[in-house]
């Protein structure tokens, strides 16, 4: 095990006999590991084939780590495998909304990001059910119509003409 620039722990191959030895299979789907280990790729592959947990893999480059963290986050099945393209879409009342949701999704889909939408509509679900007071909205992130859509906060960017640049550059 080693630590990235970032302070995470990152696991190679033998940690991963250590792991499955000590029965740990469970925390095998929240580390992260090298992808160049030949163990690892070995793993994978034989998880792969017997549908067992896949390892997360770490490039040693910080840029995809937020990606790959993402997909540890404990959230219900129903909200990880939520199509939440066409949740916020149909949820559009206008053209202008259609086009500005359409444009916003499709920079957190290059960005690797739709599991974070996946997430927040889980945590806004959540907090209402539990009576807690969310949404006034502050910083950069009232310019995204999407997270408007979902609840995150109450400021319509499109009403205000809010750039969605200023909160996730493309």
């Amino acid at each position: 095990m080693m630590l990235n620039s970032k302070g995470y722990p990152v696991f190679e191959g033998s940690d991963i006999i250590s792991l499955l030895y000590n029965n740990k299979t469970v925390k095998l789907k929240n580390l992260l590991f090298l992808s160049d280990d030949i163990d690892v790729q070995k793993y994978n592959k034989f998880a792969h084939e017997f549908d067992l947990t896949k390892l997360s893999l770490y490039d040693n480059k910080d840029s995809n780590l937020d990606s790959i963290l993402q997909n540890t986050w404990l959230m219900p099945s129903e909200y990880q495998h939520l199509d939440i393209e066409h949740l916020l879409l149909a949820k559009c009342n206008t053209k202008t909304e259609y086009d500005r949701t359409f444009l916003e999704l499709s920079i957190f889909k290059k960005k690797q990001m739709l599991n974070l939408l996946r997430f927040l509509h889980y945590l806004v679900n959540t907090a209402k059910e539990n009576k807690i007071l969310i949404g006034i909205g502050r910083g950069s992130s009232v310019a995204s119509f999407c997270l408007f859509l979902l609840g995150v906060h109450k400021i319509n960017s499109i009403k205000y003409d809010l750039n969605f640049n200023d909160f996730l550059k493309d």
